[in-house]
């Protein structure tokens, strides 16, 4: 799931040692997603999802440098479903947009992806375990 964008920006290490020190507070939770489908921006397909507001506001506000990064208004956690690059893959989108898709799926860890012609993972971090955390939703 996207939490949030952070742009073209480089994340050093010291990113990563905050990021890592505000997750490992936060607990573990079973996220949720849907309940239909709906469009983010003009073309992009997703599932929104529900339960990581926190975990999206802590990432962009560890990583400084993603403060200025512009995002789709309003922006939402999610799950893409389908980025359509031909016109028959935009309207199929767009027919699909308000279709039935729920569920739910625990997460322990969040990982910091970088996307260029497909996803790489620069990192994780584990969340607490939901008994142990001092804050966030178990």
């Amino acid at each position: 799931m996207t939490l949030r964008f952070l742009g073209d920006v480089s994340v050093g290490p010291e990113d990563s040692d905050t990021l890592r020190a505000a997750f490992g507070r936060v607990s573990a939770r079973t996220l949720s997603f849907g309940p239909a489908l709906r469009l983010l921006g003009e073309r992009v397909l997703v599932a929104p999802v529900h339960g990581a507001d926190d975990l999206a506001a802590l990432t962009r506000a560890s990583v400084a440098k993603a403060a200025d990064v512009t995002e789709w208004d309003p922006f939402f956690g999610h799950l893409t479903v389908s980025l359509p690059g031909t016109a028959g893959e935009r309207d199929w989108a767009q027919t699909m947009a308000g279709g039935a898709l729920a569920g739910r799926w625990p997460v322990d860890e969040v990982c910091l992806f970088m996307s260029d012609n497909g996803y790489r993972v620069l990192d994780r971090f584990p969340l607490a375990p939901a008994t142990a955390a001092a804050g966030g939703e178990g």
